[in-house]
C-alpha cells in the first residue's frame, strides 16, 4: 500500500482523477500522468510504471459506491467517474489492466 486517505466530503463532485492527483501531491508522492480530464490516465505511482509487469500492466482504480458490497472496475476513464460521499476508491496495479479484475471481493480475503 502507497497511501490511505479519507476524502473529504468537499470533494463531492470531482473526478477519482481529480481526488487522486491532489491527495498524490499533498503526501508529495511522485505520478506520472497523461492526458487531462477525460483522457486522464495515471502511467506511474511512487515509481510503479505501466508496462513494468508485461505489456498489458499497469494502474486501475476500483470503486465501491455507498451501500454496495464490491469493488467493480469502471469502463470509464478516473478524469470522467465523478466521486459522491460514502464512495470508496482504490487504485491497484495489474499485469494485466485489460482483461483482470472487473468485479472483485478481493477487499474480503
Amino acid at each position: 500500500m502507497i497511501i490511505a486517505k479519507d476524502i473529504d466530503s468537499s470533494m463531492d463532485g470531482q473526478t477519482v482523477g481529480y481526488i487522486t492527483e491532489r491527495i498524490l501531491d499533498d503526501a508529495k508522492i511522485n505520478y506520472r500522468a497523461t492526458g487531462s480530464v477525460s483522457t486522464l490516465y495515471f502511467a506511474a505511482i511512487d515509481g510503479l510504471a505501466e508496462k513494468k509487469a508485461g505489456k498489458l500492466s499497469g494502474w486501475c482504480y476500483y470503486v465501491k459506491k455507498s451501500g454496495d458490497n464490491i469493488f467493480h472496475k469502471p469502463n470509464i476513464g478516473s478524469g470522467q467517474w465523478v466521486w459522491h460521499a460514502g464512495d470508496v476508491v482504490v487504485w491497484r496495479y495489474l499485469s494485466d489492466g485489460i482483461h483482470d479484475g472487473y468485479e472483485s471481493d478481493w477487499e474480503n480475503k
